[in-house]
Parts: C-alpha cells; sequence; structure tokens
C-alpha cells in the first residue's frame, strides 16, 4: 500500500472514530438526565434529538465509514462501548463491571440471531424483493430453569435465569425489526425515513428493553411487593443499573453485520470479516473515549445550588 492509500485509510479510520466519539458521549450525555427529569416521554425524545441526528452525521453523511460491499458497521456498536466505559468511570471505584458479562453475552446472541432471521424474511418479503441496484443504494443509508426459581439471582448464570430469557428476546426483537425496517424507511422516504426509525423504532425499543410502561411521564421505578422498585426492561442490568450499561446498540450492532455477512458472496466473506474489523474497532474505540470522558462529569466536584 502507498503513502497515498495509508493515509486515505488512516482519514477514515479517524473519521470512523470521531463518529463513534461523538455518538457515545452524547447517548450517554443527554440520555440518563432526559430519562430521570421526564421519563418515558424524554427517552422518545431523546431517540430522534440524539440517535436521529447522528445517524444522519454517520450512516447518511458516512463520518463511520461503510463503504458498498464491506460489512456493515453500526453506530450501536460505539454506543454499548460508551455505555460500559460511562459506567465504569461513573462508579469508580465500585463499578462492578465484571457483572455485565452475562447480560452482554445474552446481547449478543440476541442480536445475531435477529440479524440471521432478519437475512432470510428479507429473502421472502414482498416488501425486499428489489433488483440489487436498489439494495446497493439502500445499504449506503443505512442455568437451568426447572431447578431455580425463575426470579432469583444466579450466581452460575450472573442474573436470575429468567432474565436470560428476556434479554435474548429482547435483543432479538430489537435487531431484527431494526434490520428489517429501517433500511427500507431511507429508501422509501431519504433521510426523513431516518428520523422517522430513529423516533418509532429506536424509541419503541428502549421502551421495551430498557423501560417498560408504568412509570408515566415520572422517573420513579414502579413499586414492587419487596418494598423496592424496579425498572422493568426486557434486557438485565446487573447490580441494580449501579454498573456499567449494557445497551440495546451491541444487539443492533450485532445483528446489522452478521446480515451483512450473510448477504456477502461465500468466496468473499473472510475477506470482508478482516477489513471489517479495523473499522469496528475504531467506532468501538471512539464509543469507549466518548463514554469514559462523559463519565467524568460525576468527578467534576461541582457543587450547584447549595447541595
Amino acid at each position: 500500500m502507498g503513502k497515498k492509500g495509508w493515509e486515505s485509510r488512516r482519514s477514515r479510520h479517524v473519521s470512523t472514530f470521531i463518529g463513534g466519539a461523538i455518538v457515545g458521549s452524547l447517548a450517554f450525555g443527554i440520555w440518563p438526565e432526559m430519562w430521570k427529569s421526564y421519563g418515558i416521554l424524554g427517552g422518545f425524545f431523546t431517540a430522534v434529538a440524539v440517535i436521529g441526528i447522528m445517524w444522519y452525521m454517520n450512516h447518511w453523511l458516512g463520518v463511520i465509514e461503510n463503504r458498498p460491499g464491506t460489512l456493515w458497521i453500526d453506530q450501536g456498536l460505539p454506543i454499548a462501548g460508551a455505555g460500559v466505559a460511562w459506567g465504569v468511570v461513573r462508579f469508580y471505584p465500585n463499578s462492578h463491571w465484571e457483572q455485565i458479562f452475562p447480560t452482554l453475552i445474552c446481547c449478543v446472541i440476541g442480536g445475531l440471531l435477529g440479524g440471521w432471521a432478519a437475512h432470510h424474511v428479507k429473502k421472502i418479503a414482498p416488501g425486499w424483493r428489489q433488483s440489487d441496484q436498489d439494495q446497493e443504494a439502500a445499504s449506503w443509508s443505512l442455568g437451568s430453569l426447572h431447578t431455580t426459581p425463575r426470579s432469583t439471582y444466579n450466581a452460575a448464570l450472573g442474573m436470575p435465569p429468567v432474565s436470560v430469557i428476556t434479554t435474548i428476546f429482547g435483543a432479538f426483537c430489537a435487531s431484527f425489526a431494526l434490520i428489517v425496517c429501517w433500511p427500507k424507511l431511507v429508501q422509501n422516504f431519504g433521510a426523513i425515513g431516518g428520523f422517522m426509525a430513529a423516533a418509532f423504532l429506536v424509541g419503541t425499543f428502549w421502551l421495551l428493553t430498557h423501560k417498560l410502561p408504568g412509570f408515566g411521564i415520572a422517573p420513579e421505578g414502579i413499586p414492587h411487593p419487596d418494598g423496592g422498585s424496579k425498572q422493568f426492561g426486557l434486557i438485565y442490568q446487573a447490580y441494580r443499573g449501579a454498573c456499567p450499561w449494557v445497551d440495546m446498540g451491541i444487539a443492533i450492532a450485532s445483528g446489522f453485520w452478521l446480515d451483512s455477512l450473510l448477504g456477502t458472496k461465500k468466496g468473499e466473506r473472510a475477506a470482508a470479516v478482516k477489513v471489517s474489523v479495523p473499522r469496528a474497532l475504531f467506532a468501538l474505540a471512539g464509543g469507549i473515549f466518548g463514554g469514559a470522558v462523559t463519565g467524568l462529569v460525576g468527578w467534576t466536584g461541582a457543587n450547584l445550588f447549595g447541595y
């Protein structure tokens, strides 16, 4: 590779890193505060304000590199990295980061299953029967349950057994729906379709996976008979949420990646995976950086309003 080619690749990697850092910092700099202040409505508004404009920047304008013929690297990947880094820094030294792995694994499994299912469903769904040229254009814009009580924490699993089911299912639903619907919305409505998807898809599945109905506009959880309040989301968050956050973005990114891999010719898949790894790592590194810096806000020592 010549000097010019190396400089071009380096510039694309830097661009991907920057896109990941910005979306990661916005997601966890704004979303938690909107959630705490306005509950469900805050989550929906943030889906449009953050995910919509960041999708436009990262995927419509191409700040995160996704050239035609390459495996898709979704901005959900740096968002997921940001959630982990934000929690590690925010709750240091008691971040309990090791407790997130069961949820993370279940999310990736659900996301990959969603990507596999979406790939095969798109082959038969009438709305996806289109020419190869249209498809290329669209790509641019885009534990035992019997011996353990279901809701009791299981040390071997790292979560209650029932949470394994809910987490995989929630990750599957979000991954499948976004892979099937988002590209078609963009293809049919252009950039406006991306904002529609951010509002109606991301907003709705954020509600399902991270905060189920019953909260109204208030940030409090649903009172529980044991005297506490619980967040009824399908994706399990370890240590009562006071640890690194496992975001549905990792499921969505995994699903999009697998869907694009299955859509690649069999003889070209190994090369496509090899090319996708650096892009994924730079996007993830950007998200981790943005999330870590955002997490530092809790350590600034600023005392406001006399508190």
